[in-house]
């Protein structure tokens, strides 16, 4: 599978913002009511090519 990479300009075309705090208003109302699974971020830190890789997984029923 290929990862899709999306410049700065491509995420800000997606989504307004009258349609993004709605978004994250109803995700924090999950996550208050448990229905949201949040681990702590996860750092992989690549030596080889001074670099990193940073995840934030999240699940939201």
């Amino acid at each position: 599978m290929k990862t899709l990479v999306l410049s700065e300009e491509a995420v800000k075309n997606l989504l307004s913002l009258e349609e993004v705090i709605p978004a994250v208003e109803s995700a924090f109302k999950m996550k208050g009511a448990g229905h949201a699974q949040m681990p702590p971020k996860q750092y992989l830190f690549i030596k080889k090519y001074n670099g990193d890789i940073r995840t934030m997984p999240a699940y939201l029923e």
